[in-house]
């Protein structure tokens, strides 16, 4: 059996709660590589 095709996500706008939490879930998600995470301000 073959292992599903990963999907590629970058996430824009990461900064905040609710940036956080996205990051969060995609993080342990089997199917999901995170390629770029952005934010209009830094820390």
């Amino acid at each position: 059996m073959t292992q599903p095709e990963r999907v590629k996500v970058a996430v824009v706008g990461a900064s905040g709660y609710t940036g956080g939490e996205l990051l969060r879930l995609l993080m342990v998600h089997p199917r999901v590589t995170i390629t770029a995470v952005t934010s209009e301000k830094s820390a």
